[in-house]
């Protein structure tokens, strides 16, 4: 609108810079931050003193917009199967075809804005081929790390799952908008992400769910997307009760193919909170096994959880002029403030 502001008051000590001889009109030309990459991990750095990998990545919902659709109990969480999905990249990246264990020792809480630094390790394997895996994070100005996750990467024993049969044969239908409910009710706030299921069966203990990855949600770059993972273990929702409850411990994970955009999965519910969770194609061919996942309520508080939520102090000065109140209450005692 023909106003331009003083700018050698705003920087008084900067030198004055010529522009291009092209107009910046129309068209953006600065960075925006956005991923352009796929996937979770960057390159990983072999260690000189020994034969351990360190990955690392710098997650934030700018550029993997899909874990701000991860929202429960009001906080932005890196899902379970995330960590699932570090876990099997760390292991393919260094020959072990098996999970044996994933532990969650603290969520992964998102700020409302910033970048979360991650690490994951795999440590030098020991005399039975065993590999200690660790899952570090911190705020991208922040000093100390937090461990969300350990575990232990093998080899795997070699045997392929048989095709699993669909549709369900004796299971009843489920009302997915009952399923959506439940999880509303229960604290889930989940995105469109994490919207991809189709369809649902019950057969007393066991759970079916066929589940598709929402259209502009890559595959590209992960092995299983967590998302599409998640989104199959929804149904387990109906079988809980008491706060929102997330995948804790997987034992055994072993994934068969990778890329795929729609899954089929058999949830079978063993004691209380325990299921076994058998994930194939749209074809029917197998993509994932976890012989044990163990669900557990979400901490009351997430802060003691974890470090990683923000607070963001403002600072608004105001000059007293007569008298002052604070939030409606008028400040007594004879002391009023300089300012506010």
């Amino acid at each position: 609108h023909g106003v331009s502001p003083d700018w050698s008051v705003m920087f008084p000590s900067a030198p004055r810079v010529e522009l291009p001889t092209y107009a910046f009109q129309r068209h953006r030309y600065w960075l925006d931050g956005t991923w352009t990459g796929q996937g979770m991990l960057e390159a990983p750095t072999r260690l000189a003193d020994s034969d351990g990998v360190v990955f690392t990545g710098r997650l934030s919902t700018g550029r993997l917009p899909w874990i701000a659709d991860h929202r429960v109990a009001g906080a932005v969480l890196l899902p379970g199967t995330a960590f699932v999905e570090l876990a099997v990249r760390a292991a393919d990246e260094v020959g072990c075809a098996l999970v044996e264990e994933l532990m969650l020792e603290a969520p992964l809480v998102f700020p409302g804005t910033g970048t979360i630094e991650v690490q994951v390790t795999a440590g030098a394997p020991d005399a039975s081929g065993r590999r200690a895996l660790a899952v570090h994070s911190r705020a991208a100005d922040a000093t100390g790390w937090t461990r969300h996750a350990t575990g232990v990467l093998a080899d795997g024993d070699g045997t392929t799952p048989e095709p699993l049969p669909w549709p369900p044969v004796d299971a009843t239908p489920l009302d997915l908008t009952e399923v959506r409910a439940t999880l509303v009710a229960r604290g889930y706030e989940y995105g469109p992400a994490f919207d991809g299921l189709q369809a649902a069966w019950r057969q007393d203990n066991v759970w079916y769910a066929e589940v598709s990855l929402p259209a502009g949600l890559p595959a590209d770059g992960y092995v299983l997307h967590p998302a599409l993972l998640d989104t199959a273990l929804q149904p387990l929702v109906l079988d809980m009760t008491g706060r929102a409850r997330l995948p804790f411990a997987w034992q055994r994970v072993s994934v068969r193919s990778t890329g795929a955009t729609t899954l089929r999965a058999r949830l079978v519910h063993g004691e209380e909170g325990v299921f076994s969770v058998e994930v194939a194609d749209g074809n029917g061919h197998p993509v994932l096994t976890a012989e044990s996942v163990v669900m557990r309520p979400l901490p009351e508080q997430l802060g003691s959880a974890s470090p990683l939520l923000e607070v963001v102090p403002v600072v608004v000065g105001v000059p007293v002029v007569g008298g002052v109140s604070v939030g409606g209450w008028p400040v007594s005692g004879g002391v009023v403030p300089d300012v506010v």
